[in-house]
This record gives structure tokens, C-alpha cells and sequence, in this order.
């Protein structure tokens, strides 16, 4: 999986100039096509490694301008485009009957173009093509996490990984269970999806997609993300040195539950159980109510000889999720 974080395209020089920030990979997002295909022409970088479309509906009135987008996404490499889905005006059966036109449409511009059009996922009852429609007719997904309940998110990354193309990841607020904010950095929230989407093994993209007053979060949590995936498949592959190192760097970029857990599941696994401790600690510190973390805490406290402190946290991973319980029983004959 690799990892990007997103630059609007306004013009060639600021795009070039933000390009310049870091040697992170990007996403070069064609929000507004207008005047602007033959500065696009003139990026000739390898660091793009995606694109987001013009937010204009998928219908044959904007044909022209779709199909532009996508021969720009060509002379850039990409062999697919991310896409929004539009509002649809009208009853259930107008949605509907505007649904069979936008699938054709969406057929017709792959065949034509040779660009995928990987459609983004939005909540509410007027897109023309809900997220769970997207899963159901096997279009290619671009997974928006600032866009949908994270109960919905994590269930569309566990259940529906082959259509799952890239991830937008963000930050949202919500207050009285209303969206006040979206695309803002990460919080625990989207960490949750992140150890989901490494577990996961999933391949594709993830991109950072936060507002533009948050460019420097977002080149710093890109990097952190991107050395969280480098780092896990190390761990996977059993390169310890490898991913201590890694899990490292992560921490200069950003703190939190996330890096701290898998330093402490590689520490475990190197058998260093008293520096293990100590990261399963830390990270408990960010999120106390993670149930796989007080189970490793166990583990290792019970093989250097601290059963009492031990039981203290079996018995909490055992509130916070029943089914470890097996697991904790496990361990104890090990």
C-alpha cells in the first residue's frame, strides 16, 4: 500500500511550489478543470501518484470535461481517476432511474478512456450512488472516511476489500451527532481504521485529504502513516531491527496509541519484554479502552514474573471485548 496526501491543482507554479514542501507521495486534486489541462500537462513528476476528478456530475453533459480529466490522468501515468458521485433532485424513483444512466456512463468512460473511475463514498439519501450501492455493483471504491459513520467504515474495509481501490482518511468533529468539521487531522478514530487497514493487508492507496489551512499536518502524518505501513511489514516479515527502527521515525512525526501498540507487539516479539511494557503502557495512555493491547500488556507481565498486575489487565481486556478471553487463557499455558 502506498501512501499520498492530497494538493490541489490551481495553478502549475503553486502546485510545483507545494510539491517542493517534502518528497512525500501525492495526489494531484483536479477539483476545477477549467483553463487549466495545458498547465496539468507541463507535471511531469513521478511523486504523483493519483488523481481526483472535477467535481462535476457523471452525466453525457459533462462528458467533455470527464473524459479531459482523463486523458490528463493518462499523460500523468495513472490508470484511474476518483470521481464523485452526484446529488440527484427528486423522489426515490427519479435516484433510481438516474442511477441506471450514471452506471452507464461510468461503463462507457472506462471503455472509452481506458482511466477506471473510482467512485468516492458519501452519506446521504440523494447521491446517485450510495456506498453501499457502490459495493453491490463492484465499482472501484475510493473509501472516504470523513464522509461516513466510523461503524460504517470499518465495516465497508472488512467486508468489501477487493473493491476498495484507495482510502481517503481524515479527521472529523461532530457535535449533538452532527458533522461540524470534516478533513481535519487524524485522531483516534482514524488510527482504529488504520490498524484495520494493516491487519487488513490491504493493497491500493491511502491518502491524507485534509483542508488546505492543515498542509503541514498533512505532509507530517503522511510521512507517519506511510512509515506505520512500512514499519507493520517488517514486523509481518519478522525483521524486528527493521521495524523498531521504523516505529521510531513514526515517532518523531506523531504520538499516539497506534505507533506505541506496535512498538510494543515488536518489542514482545523480540522477547525484550521490559521495554515491551513500557510501549503497551504508553499506548494505553492514548486509548485505555483497547482491548488487544491490555491482552499483550499481560502476556509480557506474566513472563517476567507480574501476575497480580497481569490479572488486573486480562480482567479489563475480558470487559472490553468477552471473546479474548480464550486468548488470555492461552497465554497462561504458554
Amino acid at each position: 500500500m502506498i501512501v499520498t496526501y492530497t494538493i490541489p491543482f490551481i495553478d502549475y507554479e503553486s502546485f510545483q511550489r507545494e510539491l517542493g514542501k517534502s518528497e512525500e507521495l501525492v495526489e494531484l486534486a483536479l477539483y476545477d478543470l477549467h483553463g487549466k489541462a495545458c498547465e496539468i500537462g507541463l507535471v511531469n513528476n513521478e511523486r504523483v501518484k493519483a488523481m481526483h476528478g472535477p467535481r462535476l456530475p457523471l452525466q453525457e453533459r459533462f462528458k467533455k470535461q470527464h473524459y479531459q480529466a482523463a486523458r490528463i490522468a493518462r499523460t500523468l501515468g495513472l490508470q484511474e481517476i476518483i470521481l464523485h458521485p452526484h446529488k440527484v433532485q427528486g423522489d426515490e424513483n427519479e435516484r433510481l432511474r438516474e442511477q441506471v444512466k450514471t452506471l452507464r456512463f461510468i461503463e462507457l468512460y472506462a471503455q472509452e478512456t481506458g482511466v477506471t473511475p473510482v467512485i468516492e463514498t458519501f452519506g446521504g439519501k440523494r447521491r446517485v450512488l450510495k456506498p453501499e450501492e457502490i459495493t453491490s455493483t463492484g465499482i472501484a471504491m475510493d473509501l472516504d472516511t470523513a464522509h461516513l459513520e466510523t461503524l460504517a467504515c470499518l465495516e465497508i474495509i472488512l467486508n468489501n476489500s477487493n473493491n476498495i481501490r484507495s482510502i481517503h482518511i481524515s479527521g472529523i468533529i461532530e457535535e449533538k451527532g452532527m458533522l461540524v468539521q470534516q478533513h481535519i487531522p487524524i485522531t483516534i478514530r482514524e488510527e482504529l481504521m488504520i490498524e484495520q487497514i494493516l491487519a487488513m493487508n490491504l493493497n491500493g492507496r491511502l491518502g491524507i485529504e485534509y483542508e488546505s489551512q492543515h498542509v503541514e499536518e498533512s505532509i507530517s502524518d503522511t510521512k507517519y502513516i506511510r512509515l506505520l505501513v512500512q514499519g507493520y511489514k517488517a514486523l509481518m516479515d519478522a525483521d524486528f531491527t527493521k521495524a523498531k527502527s521504523l516505529f521510531q521515525k513514526a515517532v518523531i512525526e506523531r504520538k499516539g496509541y497506534l505507533v506505541a501498540y506496535l512498538q510494543g507487539i515488536t518489542l514482545m516479539k523480540s522477547e525484550d519484554y521490559t521495554h515491551a511494557i513500557k510501549s503497551f503502557e504508553e499506548s494505553l495512555l492514548y486509548h485505555e479502552a483497547h482491548a488487544t493491547t491490555h491482552l499483550f500488556l499481560s502476556y509480557v507481565l506474566r513472563a517476567l514474573g507480574k501476575n497480580s498486575r497481569a490479572e488486573h489487565h486480562e480482567k479489563r481486556c475480558i470487559e472490553l471485548d468477552p471473546v479474548l478471553e480464550k486468548d488470555i487463557l492461552l497465554t497462561r499455558t504458554q
